[in-house]
């Protein structure tokens, strides 16, 4: 059995380890227009033996080469080796597809001017970032979009010693993430260490010279200095290649039934360019997040002869550092909730990390979030902060929401207390009490 693999980020990444365990007498071949190295997060040192090990194992790589066409009927792909320009037919039995996203562009006046880009994936960061290095007199970098990618490529940046605006629509960062107590901490840090933040301005238009380069960028309030701009307002999923052969929604996205079947026989797809069903609301959702295509990845090679695991939703987990904080959310917020129709109700607490007795320099203090269904107890999702690092325990929280736990369960849940980690009332159990209190 030959099994093409497209893609070779999370869910690539984790489909070609799936199929080597399970299906150890298939071939594989591994495609990639990019760099399979840095696209899975190998080392120079580990790459030579990463190679050997997966040719021992039947896997073929193919770097730099683009899958420009798909033939479902004939079970074939078409590809292109970007470097040279050389075409080639190939068979399968079966084919995974993680195409992955592209990012969104903005169709406004001046979006031709160089020096415009995107940030696709690692690779592109990588490159960017050691173009920076060379390039000191490019000073001014204006991010358009205050999403995760944006406030931590602002971080990036501003490390690097850039003057860095990070502009966006909405009237604080991470609005769509985070309750407005956590991201005014962030936006504080973000000013402390540089960061021009222009919030709630439109972007209209982006400015040039003569020499076709990008100078500025104008709101619909002021106009800012730029010696490069990024885009950082969202992503689409790279499946217009695809559009003859499967199903696709209105939003471009693959359509996978719950076992990451496409609606063409022995293909199926993951990541980025799939929707992903909710647990709590059952809804299917695009949801860009590494383990979420490693997830989905399991579920497809399980499935690859006979439809047996279905794919039984995600929360939606994540987390991320931002400057000296670290912060993470799952589930449900507020607004989700009441987008959904789905009565809720938070808990806020905001305590010490440590016992109070902890001198000053060791201490930090923690925020806490608890969303549930007023009416049923349900636990509904989570968002917390630190200066600690407290982000494993969102996962307590994604755990309980899988496990349809009640307020009343969380809060009698067995969660370990040491004084050199945290606070005798751990702060999911107090909350999840309050929570109780008030039902």
């Amino acid at each position: 059995m030959h099994i093409i693999i497209v893609g070779a980020s999370h869910g690539g990444y984790a489909a070609v380890n799936g199929v080597m365990a399970h299906y150890p007498d298939a071939t594989i071949g591994w495609y990639d227009q990019g760099s399979i190295s840095v696209a899975a997060a190998w080392s120079h040192e580990e790459d030579a033996s990463q190679r050997r090990t997966l040719a021992a194992k039947g896997v073929t790589l193919f770097d730099g080469t683009q899958v420009t066409a798909l033939h479902t009927e004939a079970h074939q792909i078409e590809t292109k080796v970007i470097a040279t320009g050389k075409t080639e037919t190939v068979h399968y039995d079966k084919l995974i597809l993680s195409p992955g996203s592209t990012t969104r562009q903005l169709p406004i006046p001046g979006i031709e001017l160089d020096n415009i880009q995107t940030i696709p994936n690692r690779q592109a960061l990588t490159t960017l970032r050691q173009k920076l290095s060379q390039q000191p007199d490019m000073t001014n970098i204006t991010i358009v979009g205050a999403g995760y990618i944006g406030v931590s490529m602002a971080e990036s940046f501003a490390k690097m010693g850039k003057q860095v605006t990070l502009m966006d629509i909405s009237d604080r960062i991470l609005a769509r993430y985070l309750a407005p107590e956590f991201t005014t901490e962030l936006e504080d840090a973000l000013q402390d260490h540089g960061v021009n933040l222009v919030l709630g301005e439109a972007t209209k238009a982006f400015i040039g010279n003569h020499d076709h380069q990008v100078t500025a960028v104008e709101t619909d309030t002021a106009t800012y200095p730029a010696d490069l701009v990024i885009l950082a307002i969202g992503v689409q999923p790279d499946t217009a290649w695809l559009k003859d052969q499967l199903t696709l929604l209105p939003n471009g996205m693959i359509e996978t039934d719950d076992y990451m079947q496409t609606s063409a026989p022995d293909v199926f797809a993951i990541g980025d360019a799939t929707m992903s069903r909710s647990t709590l609301t059952g809804a299917r959702q695009p949801i860009a997040l590494s383990g979420n295509a490693r997830h989905e990845a399991r579920i497809a090679v399980a499935n690859l002869l006979t439809p047996t695991i279905p794919f039984d939703g995600i929360q939606g987990t994540s987390a991320l550092r931002l400057f000296d904080y670290t912060f993470a959310a799952t589930g449900l917020n507020q607004t989700s909730a009441e987008q959904a129709g789905i009565p809720v109700a938070t808990i806020a607490i905001k305590q010490p990390h440590l016992l109070s007795n902890t001198p000053a320099a060791q201490q930090a203090t923690d925020w806490f979030n608890l969303f549930y269904n007023p009416e049923t107890g349900a636990v509904l999702g989570a968002q917390l902060m630190s200066t600690a690092d407290l982000t494993a325990t969102i996962n307590v929280i994604s755990v309980a929401i899988q496990a349809h736990f009640t307020v009343q369960q969380l809060a009698e849940a067995d969660l370990f207390f040491q004084p050199e980690f945290n606070t005798p009332d751990h702060i999911v159990t107090t909350a999840a009490q309050k929570a109780v209190d008030m039902l």
